[in-house]
């Protein structure tokens, strides 16, 4: 390869990852890296654009460039069993909407996900906000782990609640008819009767 080649194939492939370069450079760059005789830090990129040409290349155009044959080509040439042409492009235009509408849905998932996630926990904050509990020591102020405790607890302390408020009305209506009960002696006795 010569000198102007060597500076040619290095400028196109700093330009090409750049994604400054245009269709008719790269295939340039393609035929370049198709020699057998390119400088050695280029050698990394070799097997790579020769990939590129076995795909975008036309037959006629690997024709024009007799420096080399691809290794693809020779896969092809000797593999008997399965057809010599690379259907790559048709099948990826194939899959491409199912790839993509996968992809769409998936994401689509986990935004929902996230986005219901984070609804309970601002509900739980209006809720519960400042909440926290000890176990075993330590503190978790996670509402999303400890909301059902926090439930559970305030359902106990309303069974309590409406248990003492029967307990507290009872007693008055007991004390209500032993001040209705005139005779010492009588309201004594039913006094004892209710314990």
């Amino acid at each position: 390869m010569t000198e102007s080649e060597n500076n040619r194939i290095k400028e196109l492939t700093d330009r090409f990852f750049e994604g400054e370069t245009t269709v008719e450079e790269e295939r340039e760059l393609y035929v370049l890296y198709l020699k057998e005789d390119i400088p050695e830090e280029m050698e990394e990129h070799r097997e790579m654009f020769r990939d590129f040409s076995a795909i975008i290349m036309t037959e006629e155009e690997k024709s024009l460039c007799p420096y080399t044959v691809h290794p693809v080509q020779v896969t092809l040439q000797t593999n008997t069993h399965r057809p010599t042409t690379v259907k790559g492009k048709t099948r990826n235009r194939v899959l491409w909407p199912f790839i993509s509408g996968a992809a769409a849905v998936l994401i689509a998932t986990i935004g929902i996900s996230l986005s219901l996630n984070r609804q309970e926990e601002v509900r739980l904050a209006k809720l519960y906000g400042g909440s926290y509990m000890i176990v075993n020591g330590t503190k978790i102020n996670k509402l999303t782990r400890i909301h059902t405790d926090i439930e559970q607890v305030l359902s106990e302390a309303d069974e309590m609640k409406n248990m003492l408020s029967t307990k507290t009305v009872i007693q008055k209506a007991e004390q209500d008819v032993l001040d209705g009960i005139d005779d010492e002696a009588e309201r004594e006795r039913i006094r004892k009767l209710m314990e």
